[in-house]
């Protein structure tokens, strides 16, 4: 039993082993597309709402 629990906290990442891999799989240019991009989306948005406002 605590031979097991023992190698269960040897293969969980910790919190900074984390970050990186996320760090590796997310790049900062990702993240600045994801930002423009949710941006745009929100700005499509509030414009569709207005179209369809102005049109009733």
């Amino acid at each position: 039993m605590v031979r097991a629990q023992r190698f269960r906290k040897s293969f969980q990442p910790t919190v900074p082993q984390k970050e990186i891999l996320l760090r590796q799989w997310i790049s900062p240019n990702d993240l600045r597309i994801a930002q423009i991009a949710a941006v745009i989306d929100a700005v499509t948005f509030d414009f569709m709402i207005y179209s369809l406002q102005k049109h009733q």
